[in-house]
């Protein structure tokens, strides 16, 4: 039986500063049992607009890029 892929991912609406990329970029490459991953706002739309699931953009906008409190 094959294990299952563990893995971490940090997900935002916004952007990383570059201290944050740097030690994310420190942890993936230290850490060798579990995968580190991190997805920007661009990142994160892309998913859902990859998945050709509407819905699934449609939330993501309504409550990350679009809502009225983003701006």
């Amino acid at each position: 039986m094959r294990e299952a892929e563990i893995r971490c991912e940090l997900w935002t609406s916004g952007e990383f500063d570059a201290d944050a990329l740097v030690m994310l970029a420190y942890e993936k490459a230290r850490r060798t049992n579990v995968r580190i991953d991190w997805k920007n706002g661009k990142a994160v739309r892309a998913v859902g607009t990859g998945l050709k699931e509407k819905t699934i953009t449609d939330a993501i906008d309504q409550h990350f890029f679009k809502h009225p409190l983003s701006h």
